[in-house]
């Protein structure tokens, strides 16, 4: 997932880098560096 990817979910849902990263991750197959 990149970083735009990232930044578009925080814009569209209003949260955290983080809570992002943890939406990505959910929402793309659990692809996430932690």
């Amino acid at each position: 997932m990149s970083n735009l990817q990232i930044a578009r979910l925080r814009r569209r849902y209003g949260v955290s880098e983080t809570l992002a990263r943890s939406l990505a991750a959910l929402a793309y197959g659990g692809e996430h560096d932690c």
